[in-house]
């Protein structure tokens, strides 16, 4: 699961003109997904840099050999 929050409050006030203006910006993201069941859990990291989150999955060391199946022909 990944999900982040931004929450922005501005306020500018003018004694002059006496009023004060309050500005309110609120950004949510949440996303879910599935991971096979070769992925190692405790190697998962992620970075953000200039708006782009990185994530990089690493793969058990067991997950790299194939398998291979006989099927009898009968």
């Amino acid at each position: 699961m990944i999900s982040s929050e931004k929450k922005e409050e501005k306020e500018e006030k003018r004694k002059k003109n006496n009023y004060v203006r309050k500005e309110f910006n609120y950004e949510s993201f949440f996303r879910s997904f599935y991971l096979p069941e070769y992925v190692d859990e405790n190697k998962i990291e992620a970075s953000y840099k200039d708006g782009i989150l990185h994530v990089a999955i690493a793969k058990k060391d067991g997950s790299r050999k194939k398998t291979t199946k006989t099927i009898a022909i009968k």
